[in-house]
């Protein structure tokens, strides 16, 4: 359940689980085997009825999972990209998600048009990182070593690393090479 600054119960105790709100108003709950998004009145907003769920993104959008596939729904719990996805994760700042079909990851837009295949050697390290002038992810390939490329494909960065940090406001990240940090 929930309770307010002032120790009332905004939501009893019912749920099996339960979640921060986000920044727009909403909780993701689950009740039994099913996850839907309350809002601060304890009231259901979209009913449980996903097998799997995740809390809202930047732009409004949750990842949710029916029948063992992916999509995304709206603040209003309207499917904005139906559900076709073997894996989907948040939208970040950049307005872009990543996704999973037939063992490959990918970026959509939030219309779910694909933006960029990654190399099937490669999986996203599940963050966004802006350099400033280009939208950037950081990879892994299977030896569990980290790289970074581009959103064309172009590898800037081989995967060799043991770690890289997101960048900073000064378009710096830091990498851990041979137990180095530099």
């Amino acid at each position: 359940g929930y309770v307010s600054n002032n120790c009332e119960y905004v939501a009893y105790l019912q749920f099996d689980e339960a979640h921060p709100f986000t920044d727009n108003g909403l909780a993701r709950v689950k009740i039994g085997e099913k996850y839907g998004y309350i809002n601060e009145a304890g009231e259901q907003i979209i009913p449980v009825q996903f097998d799997e769920a995740e809390d809202f993104s930047a732009n409004d959008t949750a990842a949710v999972m029916r029948e063992n596939k992916w999509g995304y729904i709206n603040g209003n719990g309207e499917i904005i990209i139906r559900t076709r996805f073997e894996m989907a994760y948040g939208f970040g700042e950049s307005g872009l998600a990543y996704v999973k079909n037939e063992d490959q990851w990918a970026l959509v837009s939030a219309n779910g048009t694909l933006v960029f295949k990654f190399p099937k050697a490669y999986s996203p390290a599940i963050h966004h990182v802006d350099s400033g002038t280009s939208e950037l992810s950081i990879v892994v390939n299977d030896e569990y070593k980290y790289g970074l490329i581009d959103h064309e494909g172009k590898i800037l960065l081989p995967s060799r690393y043991e770690q890289i940090g997101k960048f900073n406001d000064f378009g710096l990240a830091t990498v851990v090479l041979k137990g180095k940090i530099g």
